[in-house]
């Protein structure tokens, strides 16, 4: 993404459509991860400059080692306020 130059910005989320789960795609099963983005805040540069935001979600706890086989989704918004 690009941001106006000399203008802050701060990325954050809405946590995902189950809180941070992944939800099996026919049954009331789910699955807990983390997510991290980087960079949160910073400074834009203008068009020219470019900002790269690295994105990465981690399974946690257990959960997932008795999962029910399948299909496993979550939708999450990331919002990038100047």
């Amino acid at each position: 993404f690009w941001c106006a130059r000399r203008t802050n910005y701060t990325v954050t989320d809405d946590r995902g459509q189950y809180n941070y789960r992944v939800k099996h795609a026919s049954l009331p099963e789910y699955i807990p991860y983390t997510l991290s983005y980087n960079p949160t805040t910073g400074t834009g540069g203008g068009a020219q400059n470019p900002i790269t935001l690295n994105i990465s979600a981690t399974f946690v706890g257990s959960d997932y080692i008795n999962a029910v086989v399948g299909a496993y989704t979550d939708t999450v918004t990331l919002i990038v306020n100047p």
